[in-house]
């Protein structure tokens, strides 16, 4: 099972886009040892445990939680 969480404070109405810079956080619930904390990188990606690189600048949370798990799919 896969995890992630944005903390996202934005005043701005209807939904939030990542952007450079933005923390991110990914929890893997049954392996905490790969557990990451990271910033967005100014190429819109940020790098994974086993997967390598994965672009998520421009995304929703949610969509961006998607992607994530589908650079998983078949993985873990």
């Amino acid at each position: 099972m896969l995890e992630a969480f944005f903390s996202i404070r934005d005043t701005r109405s209807g939904e939030y886009h990542l952007q450079v810079l933005d923390e991110v956080e990914i929890k893997f619930a049954s392996m905490p040892a790969y557990d990451t904390a990271q910033a967005v990188r100014p190429d819109g990606r940020i790098t994974l445990p086993f997967v390598g690189d994965v672009a998520i600048v421009d995304l929703t949370p949610a969509l961006a939680t998607e992607r994530i798990r589908a650079a998983y799919q078949g993985v873990l």
